[in-house]
């Protein structure tokens, strides 16, 4: 009876080792994760990239507008008060 309990113990605990993933399944899963978050990354970078292009652009045109209507102001006559 002893014996017969502890061979059903021992095959219950290879059964429950036995269930878990294999080491190949864990590092396919997280060569996975890292290709997505890599996929991702560039994408981040890509739209940051975007933006701040954006940004750069519409620096430009605040600094162009701001020199048209300089040029347009007629600076007053200091003399006419």
């Amino acid at each position: 009876m002893k014996k017969t309990f502890l061979y059903l113990c021992f095959a219950l605990s290879l059964l429950v080792a036995g269930c878990g993933p294999s080491k190949q399944d864990q590092e396919k899963q997280k060569k996975k994760e890292d290709s997505l978050m890599e996929i991702e990354r560039n994408n981040a970078l890509g739209d940051a990239d975007k933006i701040l292009k954006q940004a750069d652009s519409l620096d430009k045109i605040k600094q162009d507008s701001v020199k048209a209507a300089e040029k347009t102001v007629k600076p007053k006559d200091k003399k006419g008060k």
